[in-house]
């Protein structure tokens, strides 16, 4: 159930703060790297908040807060914020080795520290 709501609250968020992201010019617009954002259309720069939204969900729908990995939200969340700041974004080797450490953080230690449950155990509840 935990899983479900941080999903369905994660996909409820983006559709609640793209408009309005997208009123007051909050976008990623592909002519700041044309030769690496191949779309027409200017984004809106939500997804971070999101997923974040979703997790604070999945909490109150009984998520064990402690066994969640923060560190690794925290540096994915602060890793996507500031490649969407910067008007090129993030180098490329830049943002792929930030996101190999993020990644290796929630596959390493599922938990934060209080309890590091595993996977499956992250999923049950």
């Amino acid at each position: 159930m935990t899983v479900l709501a941080a999903l369905l609250g994660a996909l409820l968020a983006c559709a609640l703060l793209a408009p309005p992201a997208a009123s007051v010019g909050w976008t990623d617009r592909p002519e700041g790297a044309p030769d690496r954002k191949e779309r027409d259309a200017r984004v809106p720069l939500v997804g971070g908040a999101a997923v974040l939204l979703g997790v604070a969900l999945s909490i109150a729908f009984g998520a064990a807060a402690g066994a969640l990995p923060w560190p690794a939200f925290l540096g994915a969340f602060l890793l996507g914020l500031v490649d969407d700041v910067l008007r090129a974004g993030l180098p490329a080797h830049t943002k792929l080795a930030g996101q190999l450490r993020v990644a290796a953080r929630f596959a390493l230690h599922p938990g934060s520290g209080w309890g590091s449950p595993s996977p499956g155990e992250l999923f049950a509840r």
